[in-house]
């Protein structure tokens, strides 16, 4: 289920689309709840240094402008792009693809995707604001990033997102009735 194989037999760009999307939202999540539960913190080592905690303990200590200072720092950047990719592909197959043209719902179908769309393009904001705008529009990017978050959040239940949730459940019940089959 991770590799999705399944999806590689259906399409090359397919598997694409929905790989981009899938470790985009598992990055951003692996690191956006470390950070909010305070299990990942980072402290100012003078002059130059952060040191990384995990759990309280010291991970290790890095160079603010280095290599591993801009990647660590800009992770959620990354994972955004990677989500940027991933809804661009989905959007332009929906608005392209006459079959799913017929069938598709906007609050089912595209609106989770333009959800995740504006979470990706927010936290880049974010982002931009921070570095290259001294902070302007800041709060109001921030409270609107935030909007958007808990807004898809709350509406995985009943969109197509729900399938990420629906597809190991179901795995996990054919296990559970092989199992339990009469011999």
């Amino acid at each position: 289920m991770i590799a999705q194989t399944f999806i590689w037999k259906r399409g090359k760009l397919r598997w694409v689309m929905h790989q981009a999307i899938f470790w985009g939202v598992l990055g951003s999540l692996g690191v956006t709840i470390p950070l909010t539960l305070g299990w990942i913190r980072f402290t100012l080592a003078p002059p130059d240094d952060y040191i990384a905690w995990f759990f309280g303990m010291q991970v290790m200590r890095f160079p603010i402008e280095a290599g591993a200072g801009f990647a660590l720092f800009h992770i959620l950047d990354w994972t955004a792009l990677l989500l940027v990719v991933g809804v661009s592909i989905a959007l332009w197959r929906r608005v392209t693809d006459l079959g799913l043209l017929s069938t598709q719902r906007f609050g089912f179908d595209l609106m989770p995707l333009v959800m995740l769309l504006a979470i990706a393009v927010t936290g880049l904001l974010l982002t931009a604001s921070s570095m290259w705008w001294h902070g302007r529009f800041y709060w109001f990017i921030s409270l609107s990033h935030q909007v958007i978050v808990v807004t898809w959040l709350l509406s995985i239940p009943y969109g197509k997102f729900f399938h990420v949730v629906q597809r190991p459940a179901s795995v996990g019940v054919k296990l559970y009735q092989a199992a339990n089959a009469d011999p």
